[in-house]
C-alpha cells in the first residue's frame, strides 16, 4: 500500500509540477524580473525606471498577487502618472493580467461582486500638478473584468471616479 501512494503522490508531483509555491522573496524577484522585461518590450529605458511593488490577494486564493508601480520611465509615465503592472499568483509562477496607465499611487481595494478587488488609485490632475494637503484628490475605482483581455482599465482615468 506504502508503494502506491508514494507513486500516486510522484504522479501528483509531476502533473502539478515540482516548483514549490513562491514566498515572498521570490514572488519580489519574479515580479521585478518580468517588470523590467516590460519595460524594455515598450521601448524604455531600464536604467531610468524605478519600481516598488506590493503585494495583496486581489482574487481571494490566499495567495498574493503583485503589483508593480513603475516611475521616473519617460516612456510609461505621463502628466497624470505612471503604469502600474498587476501579476496574478499562480502558485509557482506570476501572469501579468493588468497594465494600468496613469496612476499616481494605489490607495488601496475593496471586495467586488467579481473574483477580484477593485482597485483604489489616485491619478494627478488633468494638468499633471500634484494635489496638496487639503485639495481633494482625483481618485478611480477600477473594477476587474474578467471577460476583457486586460483585466482592469488600461488607463486608471477610465475608472470610476470617485470624491474623497
Amino acid at each position: 500500500m506504502r508503494k502506491l501512494l508514494f507513486s500516486l503522490s510522484a504522479l501528483t508531483l509531476m502533473l502539478t509540477g515540482c516548483s514549490d509555491p513562491l514566498d515572498d522573496r521570490a514572488i519580489h524577484n519574479d515580479a521585478m524580473d518580468l517588470a523590467k522585461r516590460y519595460v524594455k518590450a515598450q521601448g524604455g529605458d531600464n536604467n531610468l525606471a524605478r519600481m516598488s511593488t506590493s503585494l495583496d490577494d486581489l482574487n481571494g486564493d490566499h495567495l498574493d498577487d503583485v503589483m508593480v508601480y513603475i516611475w521616473d520611465e519617460p516612456t510609461l509615465c505621463t502628466g497624470q502618472g505612471c503604469t502600474m503592472l498587476v501579476f496574478e499568483n499562480r502558485g509557482n509562477r506570476l501572469k501579468l493580467v493588468s497594465d494600468i496607465r496613469n496612476v499616481h499611487v494605489r490607495l488601496g481595494s475593496e471586495a467586488s461582486d467579481s473574483d477580484w478587488e477593485t482597485l483604489i488609485v489616485a491619478s494627478k490632475d488633468a494638468m499633471g500638478k500634484d494635489h496638496v494637503a487639503g485639495e481633494p484628490a482625483t481618485v478611480y475605482e477600477l473594477a476587474f473584468d474578467p471577460k476583457s483581455k486586460t483585466g482592469y482599465p488600461e488607463d486608471a482615468t477610465q475608472g470610476q471616479l470617485q470624491t474623497w
